[in-house]
């Protein structure tokens, strides 16, 4: 057993037990899967059912575990039979390709209390029973970037937390729900949300050792209404009570960004108070306003991930970055790498 110390800005600290950290990345598609730097992977999720041997045989032979993602209905959880035919097909799956696990990953809303929730957790808890039994080595769980109700997922993460090996915290989805307007364009995964939001988790009870912090390898283009005094406002985009969301922008692969953008390198701007990269330009005379993370502002929050003994970090998603002839922009792609803790 050992200790890991926690920010100075939290009450709570332990020890959590010795065991493999985690990088955990989401694979969506395509071959640039043979250029991953797999020395630093220690799982991947198959998020698009291409469950192609070679990559399955290549992550194999650097020790790192294949799981695949797989969604659930509302309908589907509230219905025994439903639930037992979703469990056996995901072993299905997992049997048919030579999987290490699953990766749930379950969006929809659920008040608290209602029947949802509470057939959600009793299918996690099914899932835990029949993988326990058939020696299933890895079950996840994908969350919100914070336990509050975060666009109405009111779930019981204590009893959830209970039945996986770990949470993928999904801190790249921080601003679904930004309030009322004025509506402002803002990063995807601020400093701030990254503390508060772990630390939320925390404070629920759930281990720091069943928590992997989920960070972008993409950015969010938001077009602005209009520009003042430094502030992009956008257009409202209601999502789930709120009236201001992400929906207003569109996200955007890293390689997009930069080969799309060519001044994004020199221009952008690295905001402190949120430690993330920001880029402004023009299209047919309207305003933009680009948030996103490079290796900078990456390995801040990878930081804190270790500073507050975490289980690792994480990937959304492995097909964002560059791989091609520019050098310059194979460069930011080696970093991006790099910069991920080496826990493989």
């Amino acid at each position: 057993m050992r200790v890991l110390h926690c920010f100075t800005v939290f009450l709570m600290c332990g020890a959590v037990l010795a065991q493999r950290k985690e990088i955990f990345g989401f694979y969506t598609g395509g071959e640039d899967w043979r250029l991953y730097d797999w020395h630093k992977l220690t799982s991947i999720s198959i998020f698009n059912g291409q469950f192609h041997p070679a990559l399955i045989h290549t992550a194999k032979a650097h020790n790192v575990s294949v799981v695949f993602s797989k969604h659930i209905s509302i309908e589907c959880t509230l219905n025994a039979t439903c639930r037992k035919e979703w469990i056996l097909s995901a072993v299905g799956v997992i049997r048919e390709n030579g999987l290490d696990g699953l990766n749930m990953d379950v969006e929809w809303p659920a008040a608290d209390p209602s029947p949802e929730r509470g057939n959600l957790t009793l299918l996690v808890k099914e899932t835990n029973h029949v993988f326990t039994k058939l020696g299933i080595p890895q079950l996840t769980f994908d969350v919100a970037w914070s336990p509050d109700c975060i666009d109405e997922r009111c779930y019981d993460y204590v009893a959830l937390s209970e039945n996986v090996d770990f949470f993928f915290i999904m801190m790249y989805a921080t601003q679904s729900q930004m309030g009322d307007p004025p509506c402002m364009a803002k990063p995807d995964a601020p400093i701030q949300h990254v503390i508060s939001g772990v630390y939320k988790f925390l404070e629920l009870g759930i281990p720091a050792s069943k928590l992997v912090l989920g960070l972008p390898w993409k950015g969010f283009d938001y077009p602005c209404t209009e520009v003042s005094n430094g502030t992009c406002y956008i257009k409202p985009a209601p999502f789930r009570g709120s009236q201001c969301s992400d929906a207003a922008g569109r996200g955007v692969h890293l390689s997009t960004l930069l080969t799309t953008y060519g001044n994004l390198l020199t221009d952008s701007v690295l905001e402190l108070s949120s430690v993330s990269m920001r880029y402004d330009y023009e299209e047919d005379g309207q305003p933009h306003r680009v948030w996103y993370d490079n290796p900078v502002t990456l390995q801040v929050k990878y930081g804190v991930a270790e500073e507050m003994g975490l289980r690792g970090v994480g990937i959304w998603n492995l097909e964002c970055l560059y791989y091609g002839k520019n050098d310059t922009l194979m460069q930011v792609t080696d970093q991006m790498w790099s910069v991920l803790p080496k826990y493989n």
